[in-house]
């Protein structure tokens, strides 16, 4: 199985057994450049979400080439890192969140979909009930505890449009919305 990792500004790289291979994959959203190579015996598409040396900024990142490459290359499971800010007291630094909910409070990034009939796309409404693919959560939290690794199974992101930090008076309302973690 080919496996997608997005990184974010926390996860730059991931450590291959052998120096990787750069990839650029033609979508009709733009150009998915990425790293390809063995990670634990495992086939790996490694995409920077902020490009090489962090130097896309959160509104300018190319969310949907992103998708659509690691879908054309043939990953058949995508995980993906992200930094964020807990807005729980007993989510503290390191503490890793195997999400299962999200608030998405992006306001100003257009083409949130595959499927908003631009470029000859359909129209489909699609269900997010569970935005996060419950066997993929499921791997990751056998393999973490396969590893004696401390995790938190479940929370709610909420995700902003970038950059930007938040006031503490907007921490205490995320956290009223029931937001566990928040990030761009």
């Amino acid at each position: 199985m080919r496996i997608g990792i997005i990184g974010g500004s926390g996860v730059r790289t991931l450590p291959f057994g052998s120096e990787p291979e750069v990839v650029e994959i033609e979508t009709r959203w733009g150009v998915a450049k990425g790293l390809q190579g063995a990670l634990g015996g495992r086939e790996i598409l490694f995409l920077a979400r902020h490009g090489a040396g962090l130097s896309v900024p959160p509104p300018k990142i190319h969310y949907r080439a992103t998708i659509a490459g690691l879908q054309k290359h043939g990953c058949q499971a995508v995980l993906a890192t992200t930094a964020v800010g807990s807005l729980k007291a007993d989510l503290l630094p390191g503490t890793i969140c195997v999400l299962d909910q999200l608030i998405d409070y992006t306001l100003t990034r257009p083409n949130k979909t595959f499927f908003d009939g631009e470029n000859g796309s359909p129209v489909v409404h699609t269900d997010v009930t569970e935005p996060f693919a419950p066997l993929t959560r499921q791997a990751i939290l056998k393999a973490a505890a396969a590893q004696n690794l401390s995790v938190r199974d479940g929370g709610t992101y909420l995700c902003f449009d970038g950059p930007r930090s938040e006031t503490a008076a907007e921490v205490r309302l995320f956290a009223s919305w029931g937001a566990d973690v928040v990030g761009m």
